[in-house]
């Protein structure tokens, strides 16, 4: 298959000019420093019908590297996500939050990354000391559950990972729209062959703001589908992430002040476990 460029960086956006307006002018000179002929990397913008500033602030922007697209109609986060990976033309994907921040270096550091390492998935963001490169997911799966439990749950977020374009699997990420991970579904699905490079401490690429943007859904609600993708990913890969138990019972708890509500989430992640352990061999 041919690519137009190597990396595109696809931004989903949503009223967030406030952000944005900070995140485009850094994210534009690591670009030009990474890639000074403008030949290899690309800039994707799929706005969600936003009704602030946002539009006004990219027409106004004009730039040779930016591609701006805006939807019709507001249709969800999680199938913009999908946009983005239908409008870009680089060979790696990386979905980029609007209310996430780099590193120095970041964008130079990951194309050389990409250019080094035959990989179908980059990790921007663990708790590794270390970078690492693995085989497979499977890999990186097993080794990260020894040193840090939440590995699986880190890098559901968005910018976290620069994915191969021709593993993600549109169609599956479809039918699971209304999770907030079909993003992480549709990379999931199509990870099943390929190497896997984890960023460590040593190479840090994003900075995660102290305030970011708000969720909208109940956290309980949030909590329930972060269970099923978890589960998903341990039967997938063949890792039943019964470690996760002593987590989720700690920061559940921490984060859902009323008892009643927590004894009801406990009870519903008991069913959810039960219904997706592992297949027998």
């Amino acid at each position: 298959m041919c690519h137009e460029y190597l990396l595109t960086i696809a931004i989903p956006t949503y009223n967030r000019y406030r952000y944005v307006k900070e995140l485009i002018p850094e994210l534009l000179n690591q670009c030009d420093e990474a890639d000074p002929g403008a030949d290899t990397i690309e800039i994707v913008i799929s706005d969600n019908a936003s009704t602030d500033e946002t539009g006004d602030y990219f027409r106004r922007l004009d730039h040779d590297r930016i591609a701006y697209f805006r939807n019709v109609n507001n249709i969800g986060a999680d199938a913009n996500f999908i946009e983005c990976v239908k409008r870009g033309k680089g060979k790696y994907i990386w979905l980029f939050g609007d209310d996430e921040l780099l590193c120095p270096n970041s964008v130079k550091n990951v194309a050389g990354i990409l250019l080094k390492y035959d990989i179908a998935l980059l990790i921007t963001e663990s708790a590794f000391k270390e970078s690492r490169y693995f085989e497979s997911y499977s890999d990186a799966l097993k080794y990260s559950l020894k040193i840090d439990r939440l590995f699986p749950v880190v890098h559901t977020l968005i910018t976290a990972n620069v994915f191969l374009k021709q593993i993600f699997d549109i169609d599956f990420a479809r039918t699971h729209l209304p999770t907030n991970y079909g993003h992480m579904y549709g990379i999931m699905n199509g990870l099943r062959h390929g190497g896997v490079y984890v960023c460590g401490k040593d190479n840090k690429i994003i900075k995660i703001r102290d305030i970011r943007a708000d969720f909208h859904d109940p956290l309980i609600d949030i909590e329930k589908k972060l269970v099923k993708y978890v589960c998903f990913v341990g039967n997938t890969f063949n890792c039943w992430p019964a470690k996760f138990n002593v987590w989720y019972f700690y920061t559940i708890k921490n984060k859902i002040k009323s008892s009643a509500t927590y004894n009801k989430f406990r009870k519903y992640r008991k069913k959810v476990f039960s219904l997706l352990k592992p297949a027998s061999k």
